[in-house]
């Protein structure tokens, strides 16, 4: 019977846990859908590789960049639970290299969030996977997330232009690669710049790449507010989805793309950096 008792257990999943967060919580409690968390940093702190967290979809967590850091292995949740529509993470800051949420690590999921900032005046990314990490993310999922008034209405001084101001962004910088991404039935809109947007960074000395990357059923409009003089309309100002450079098998499908002044979708060459490879394997279709 002992000897039962260890086969069994070793089959079952070990730390898989699920964990509730909402306003008004408690960090001190159990963190259960009858005795939630309060805050985010609680949730960084105890939610490891292979957990769930639900997000009260009546609740608000504002703070500085990054407000959400989804980690390795973890799901976020934020439209399940609560007698809401979805929670919402609003930056009170800006960073250009950073993402309201930024994901930093593989097998991590998003689902269900409302991302915006404050007034829409921050320079920021909505959404940003591991631009600046410095290590390869695989295995990413974003789904039913509205991303909105990202980045403000002017050009940016920051990097020149184009490291903020994106909806969602998949892009690497340190000879890293992003791979097998998933970004469904997301709404994106009121961006300064690009709305999705698949940019292994501008990187003379190393090469970075993007791979396998599905963007399905999503609704994409009015990007491009950053307008007038210095603003670069050759750096997706204004496109609904961008691909450019070591970018690889991607997927553009059913989507919904509208009121973005420069292209809807815009796939570009790398005419201005030798280390750079065009875009490889991109369909578009439906």
């Amino acid at each position: 019977i002992f000897s039962l008792f260890l086969i069994v257990l070793s089959t079952c999943p070990v730390g898989a846990a699920t964990y509730y967060v909402k306003n008004g919580g408690n960090d001190s409690a159990a963190g259960t859908s009858s005795a939630p968390w309060a805050t985010i940093a609680k949730v960084a702190a105890t939610a490891t590789s292979g957990d769930t967290v639900y997000f009260d979809n009546e609740s608000t967590w504002s703070g500085t960049l990054p407000v959400l850091t989804a980690r390795a292995g973890i799901t976020y949740n934020g439209s399940s639970w609560g007698m809401g529509t979805r929670a919402k993470l609003l930056c009170t800051n800006q960073n250009n290299t950073s993402g309201i949420i930024l994901i930093s690590g593989s097998n991590s999921n998003v689902k269900g969030f409302e991302v915006t900032a404050s007034n829409g005046t921050y320079a920021t990314n909505g959404i940003n996977i591991c631009s600046h990490c410095g290590v390869n993310v695989s295995n990413v999922t974003i789904d039913n997330m509205l991303v909105h008034d990202i980045g403000g209405t002017q050009c940016q001084p920051v990097y020149g232009w184009g490291a903020i101001g994106r909806g969602i962004y998949v892009g690497t910088f340190m000879g890293n690669t992003i791979s097998n991404v998933t970004i469904t039935n997301n709404e994106v809109y009121n961006i300064n710049y690009g709305g999705i947007v698949v940019y292994p960074a501008w990187n003379a000395s190393q090469t970075d790449r993007v791979q396998n990357v599905t963007i399905r059923g999503n609704t994409v409009h009015d990007t491009g507010r950053a307008g007038g003089t210095g603003c670069y309309a050759d750096d997706h100002h204004g496109d609904g989805i961008y691909i450019k450079d070591d970018a690889d098998d991607i997927i553009i499908e059913y989507n919904h793309i509208y009121a973005n002044p420069f292209h809807g979708i815009n796939v570009e060459c790398s005419n201005d950096e030798p280390a750079e490879t065009d875009p490889q394997a991109i369909t578009v279709r439906y």
